[in-house]
């Protein structure tokens, strides 16, 4: 083992990995956390605004980051600005 991370909740899905981070999904947490794979360290979060509880795998669309919660799917892309 590389390194440890303590999260918010249990994960049941695949992380989804680019590069050099890794997103992950916790079930009964409200955010989704991107660490960094060579350390673990938190690199950013992802507000979802309501409990995750579905275990599916978040995915990539284009730019854009798609989570599955209980009431639907959400998207986070990059800042056009």
């Amino acid at each position: 083992m590389v390194w440890r991370k303590l999260l918010p909740g249990r994960i049941s899905s695949q992380p989804l990995a680019v590069d050099e981070a890794a997103l992950f999904t916790p079930l009964s947490s409200n955010i989704a956390i991107v660490l960094a794979l060579r350390d673990g360290k938190q690199l950013n979060t992802l507000p979802t605004g309501e409990e995750m509880t579905s275990s599916a795998a978040p995915f990539i669309v284009g730019d854009a980051v798609l989570v599955t919660t209980e009431h639907g799917l959400l998207a986070f892309a990059p800042s056009t600005e």
